[in-house]
């Protein structure tokens, strides 16, 4: 395997650097003690991720529990179109075989309400008719007094007191005329008082009839009719106000089941879209992978696989929204990394360094400090992504491995802290002379 070139210290240079001498100070040394690295070598933990992973999971909306037939092994290399996951189709099945006996239900259901709603609306006609013509009627009825009715009641009553009146007159002539005829003809005294009799007893009944009619009339011409007028205006109200209900009920009645019968023709499409949906789902119980690259089993968090072997096998139960793999491509890596905040204290973007993978220490590989979360994603654990300026594809280093990452500081850095150091050391030793 290729190995990433470095600068071999001579033995003479190791030595002149290992000779103490008078002149130097202990904050100026770049070396610790019983430590090759420099003291602002920031050594963090750090994994391979690659930079084009796709989520695998079911993604069903109307199979919401899954049994894995077959599945394929953690790590797998799959091309695009592979097939990597298998899923039992015995309850799929039976789920469909229930979902089309209750859409043909269904579907029964839907067409009586249809019938029933045409039926609905032919009765709302006729509904409608019986209160337009009961409307009618009423103001017929109406009309027909003020405008005939109620002249001919007056007049009737007062043809009936005319009546009255002439009644009278004509027995009072015919008594004034029996009284004359009688004074001036030869007929018994006997014969003159059976027919003056009569005569005077029809004139107290045409009088008695005569004050009847005076009174029936008044009453007719100041009570009845005024009465009657009122009660054909009162019963013209109340059939407008009928005419009204009648017509707000029809209209509230129709709407409401215009509702209805949206809601049920929406329902009713709606389960045969999820039918329609589930038998798709049903032939696409075999899932492929979306592009070439290595199957992992489960999700992977910041570049991580989970701690714990998989668990998905024959037989499996897992849920459509479960992650069941993530297809990750071996190329291009980067490094994601989880630092404390005392380290991040330590780090800046820019900073170069070298990530040394844990299973291939032999292997060195150059990167760059690309980018630090601004704020932490956990209690003290704060992500930054290093950039790796090699090109890792002749190495066995595939995503998830681990590595450790030393970073040091730009020279730029190193020259503002070698005055700071330099500054803080002329105020001590100008201290120092003073005491």
């Amino acid at each position: 395997m290729p190995t990433f070139p470095f600068r071999r210290l001579s033995a003479l240079a190791l030595l002149f650097l290992a000779i103490p001498t008078a002149f130097s100070d202990e904050n100026d040394s770049p070396v610790a003690d019983g430590d090759s690295k420099p003291k602002n070598v920031v050594t963090i933990d750090g994994v391979f991720e690659s930079k084009k992973t796709h989520e695998i999971t079911a993604g069903f909306e109307q199979i919401s529990s899954l049994t894995i037939k077959r599945i394929l092994d953690h790590g797998t290399p799959v091309k695009k179109g592979t097939s990597i996951v298998w899923f039992e189709t015995k309850e799929i099945d039976e789920q469909i075989t229930k979902a089309e006996r209750d859409l043909e239900l269904a579907e029964i259901a839907f067409n009586d309400a249809e019938f029933a709603y045409e039926q609905f609306l032919e009765q709302q006609k006729l509904d409608r008719q019986a209160a337009e013509l009961a409307r009618a009627e009423a103001r017929q009825a109406y009309d027909n007094f003020v405008n005939v009715d109620r002249e001919q009641q007056i007049r009737s009553a007062e043809k009936q007191l005319e009546r009255s009146k002439q009644s009278l007159e004509y027995a009072q002539e015919e008594l004034n005329q029996l009284q004359q005829m009688y004074e001036e003809d030869d007929l018994t005294e006997e014969s003159e008082e059976i027919v003056l009799k009569r005569a005077q007893r029809a004139v107290e009944s045409a009088e008695f009839n005569l004050e009847i009619a005076e009174v029936r009339t008044q009453r007719t011409i100041e009570q009845t009719i005024p009465v009657k007028q009122k009660q054909e205006e009162a019963t013209l109200a109340r059939a407008e106000l009928a005419y009204a209900k009648k017509k707000h009920d029809l209209k509230s009645a129709r709407d409401k089941r215009e509702i209805e019968r949206r809601k049920q023709k929406a329902d009713f499409e709606k389960q045969q879209a999820e039918f329609k949906k589930l038998q798709a789902e049903r032939r696409a119980l075999v899932l492929t992978s979306p592009t070439e690259g290595l199957a992992y089993h489960g999700r992977i968090t910041r570049g991580k696989i989970s701690d714990k072997p998989s668990t998905l096998r024959k037989d499996s139960k897992v849920s459509a929204s479960q992650i069941l793999m993530t297809i990750v491509q071996p190329q291009p890596l980067r490094i994601v990394a989880t630092v404390t905040e005392q380290q991040r204290a330590q780090l800046q973007t820019g900073m170069k360094g070298t990530a040394i993978a844990n299973a291939f220490p032999d292997q060195k590989v150059p990167v760059t400090l690309r980018s630090i979360a601004a704020v932490p994603y956990a209690n003290n654990k704060i992500e930054c992504v290093v950039t790796i300026q090699a090109k890792t594809g002749d190495t066995d280093i595939v995503p998830g491995m681990t590595c450790k990452v030393e970073l040091e500081p730009t020279k730029g850095d190193d020259s503002k802290k070698s005055k700071t150091e330099k500054s803080q050391t002329e105020k001590g030793n100008k201290k120092a002379g003073k005491k």
